[in-house]
């Protein structure tokens, strides 16, 4: 991996604490308010006081309608959030933080961070390793072929990293979105032979040999998601779009039935445990498979050859062309048993399902959709010309279902592991803009990559060995926020935005001796109206001053936090005043 090192000034250039200077007007504005409640009655003043607590919304049970994700009160409710390294990995000696502490971090208010979902993807690799920081074949580029992680192994490894997030976001009110995920190349490396792991969890076929890839099972690709019973669909689509013509090849690689099979298995076992885990979790929301490689349009790649290596002439391969659309109904009628499996552990959970060609294929959702209640898609935007222009190939879909970007970001460093990541490739200056106006401008839910310091586009430039990943080293994480990918953007762009989320009223409870709960009369997301009285006045500003340390306020602090400085305190006292 490459190494970054801090440039002289980047803890100047990373603004997540913000001094609050105090004029006169709001001096004078805190000595009249402490005399009039002292005058009054109330408590004594608290001196400048002010609370660190961290939340952001209630997070009730989500539901579909039509193309958004609404709240029980119909309220359309926008999920905007990271993706965090699969928490396996986090517990490796390479790792400068847990999965743990990356979320608290990510969900932490008072350092500026207003993620509203948390992406928790989880690979096989590391569900198989049965150990924190291991990686079954010693590679931590690919992952096992289907079957190699039990019944077992899949509840270790959920007690072990998932269920401490599951109930972090719980405390912090984040929704958590836990994601299968299986998009790497299977790319085992032959100088593994000789590490101490059993055949099975290295090698690419089942024959002893000398030589270290085998064909009927290996290649430079992910494992495909076609069925064995989708093989002869398969053959014919290649008669059709002239496979042989393109690729110079006879017909297009298919999986064996055992590798087949083994997926089939694999994923079931996973969504049973998974979704009778925290089906009855309301802030979690299921994605179902991450990344369906091939088959696709085009070539998907062989034991032989990569996937897109293509003869003297380019077949159409774009995802809105005529070739796309019979893969997307292959995957239809693949995935809908896995979707019928999540369901009946998990009737009621919100479904995000992904697409062939790395989730890219979400363009042809509207043409013929999954079966079932609550359903959204997923679709991943890198720098790719491929899904370009973004208001095509994701607006249109979205304007008639729900659509989570479930990955997006780019990096101008992409060399890892001696590997070019081409489709990282850019800029912020490049990107941030288009990705900008094209969330504020559509109805999706985007979710940006990678909250890590050693996944690609990492949010942290690589934090130098020595400083701990524990609580107390956030204002190091923070120093180390990159600017050369989403993560300086982002962290503004989520500052900027931590506000419009809908009027929730009713979730929250009655301050002091109040009648009703606080009410944002404005619309701005802050709860202005303490009492519940239907208007502003002084009593809402004695009755917020009187209850400042209540739990109903310090538990709600993004309602409260009419200071905007990323706390309830005194200050937020103050700015209530300002208003009247």
């Amino acid at each position: 991996m490459t190494s970054h090192q801090p440039t002289d000034g980047r803890t100047a250039r990373t603004s997540h604490r913000r001094a609050s200077a105090t004029t006169r007007r709001r001096f004078l504005a805190s000595a009249a308010l402490t005399g009039a409640v002292v005058a009054g009655g109330g408590v004594p003043a608290l001196a400048g006081a002010s609370a660190g607590g961290d939340g952001l919304i209630p997070t009730p049970r989500l539901e579909r309608e039509g193309n958004l994700l609404v709240d029980p009160e119909g309220r359309p409710i926008t999920l905007r959030g990271v993706s965090i390294a699969d928490p396996g990995s986090t517990y490796g000696s390479w790792s400068s933080h847990t999965a743990t502490e990356a979320v608290d971090l990510a969900t932490r208010t008072s350092e500026g961070w207003y993620n509203r979902l948390i992406r928790v993807p989880m690979r096989p690799e590391f569900v198989a390793a049965r150990g924190p920081g291991e990686i079954p074949h010693g590679d931590g580029r690919g992952p096992l072929l289907p079957g190699q992680f039990d019944g077992d192994d899949l509840e270790y490894y959920l007690e072990s990293f998932v269920d401490p997030l599951v109930s972090l976001c719980a405390e912090r009110g984040a929704y958590v979105l836990l994601t299968y995920q299986r998009d790497h190349p299977v790319s085992h490396q032959a100088e593994h032979q000789g590490f101490d792991w059993s055949r099975n969890r290295w090698e690419c076929g089942a024959d002893s040999d000398d030589d270290w890839r085998y064909p009927e099972v290996c290649g430079e690709r992910g494992v495909l998601w076609h069925g064995e019973d989708q093989v002869d669909d398969l053959l014919a689509l290649a008669e059709e779009q002239e496979f042989e013509r393109y690729y110079g090849e006879e017909a297009p690689y298919t999986e064996p039935a055992e590798i087949t099979n083994a997926l089939d298995a694999e994923v079931r076992l996973f969504w049973e445990t998974v979704a009778d885990r925290y089906g009855g979790e309301p802030h979690v929301l299921f994605e179902l498979y991450s990344a369906p490689t091939g088959p696709h349009a085009g070539n998907w790649g062989s034991p032989t050859y990569p996937s897109f290596e293509i003869g003297p002439d380019r077949p159409d391969r774009s995802i809105d062309g005529p070739n796309a659309k019979p893969y997307w109904d292959l995957w239809v009628d693949r995935a809908q048993p896995w979707v019928d499996t999540v369901r009946e552990h998990a009737p009621e959970s919100v479904v995000v399902i992904g697409a062939p060609q790395w989730n890219q294929y979400t363009y042809w959702v509207p043409e013929n959709e999954f079966e079932g209640e609550n359903l959204a898609y997923a679709s991943h935007a890198f720098t790719q010309e491929d899904i370009r222009p973004l208001e095509t190939y994701l607006g249109e879909p979205a304007a008639e279902v729900p659509v989570l970007v479930t990955e997006f970001g780019w990096s101008e460093d992409v060399e890892w592991e001696g590997e070019d990541h081409v489709w990282l490739e850019g800029t912020t200056e490049e990107f941030a803009p288009e990705f900008e106006a094209f969330f504020d401008d559509h109805p999706v839910h985007p979710v940006a990559t990678t909250f890590d310091d050693n996944w690609l586009p990492m949010f942290f430039e690589d934090v130098p060995e020595g400083i701990p990943g524990d609580a107390v080293s956030h204002p190091h994480w923070m120093d180390y926020l990159s600017d050369s990918t989403p993560g300086q953007w982002w962290y503004e762009y989520l500052e900027a935005r931590h506000h419009d989320h809908p009027d929730v009223t009713a979730d929250l409870p009655v301050i002091g001796e109040s009648d009703a709960p606080p009410r944002d009369l404005t619309g701005d997301g802050l709860y202005e109206d303490v009492t519940g009285s239907g208007d502003l006045g002084f009593n809402d500003v004695t009755v917020f001053f009187e209850n400042l340390e209540s739990d109903a306020v310090q538990n709600n602090p993004s309602f409260f936090d009419f200071s905007d400085n990323g706390r309830v305190g005194f200050d937020d006292v103050i700015a209530l005043f300002e208003r009247l």
